[in-house]
């Protein structure tokens, strides 16, 4: 009976932790450099056009960053690369002056795309970030 009591105790705690360490990686800031794009460079390391155009067809929706083709114009470079083997896709944004990286996600494939869960993510996220800047 005391080590079911334990078990039930310690899947809760558990379950308590994940909960917790989700909300705490939702509220890490978008960092400010990708707050004040509008321009960015795109490269499509996927293999996939499908990534390139679900990219491209999100930003014209949401009408923030704006493709450039020189990157040497770009505010921001985000390079798309997807992992075949995990189902999975990468956003990683970089800075085309000195190349760091600013931010990266990654999310499983899904019937809607992971470039367009993605970027709705990183929209979510800096429309949030906004309010609260208010």
């Amino acid at each position: 009976m005391r080590l079911g009591i334990f078990s039930v105790s310690l899947a809760a705690a558990l379950v308590l932790t994940i909960q917790v360490s989700a909300k705490q990686q939702t509220l890490v800031p978008i960092p400010a450099k990708i707050m004040g794009a509008k321009t960015i460079f795109v490269e499509n390391q996927s293999g996939y056009d499908r990534a390139r155009d679900e990219f491209a067809d999100e930003l014209g929706k949401w009408n923030r960053l704006h493709i450039v083709y020189d990157k040497t114009g770009a505010d921001l470079v985000v390079v798309l690369t997807a992992l075949d083997a995990r189902r999975s896709t990468s956003i990683a944004f970089f800075d085309p002056t000195t190349g760091d990286k600013i931010w990266a996600n990654s999310m499983t494939w899904s019937d809607r795309g992971a470039v367009r869960d993605l970027l709705g993510d990183l929209k979510q996220r800096i429309e949030k970030q906004e309010q609260v800047g208010r």
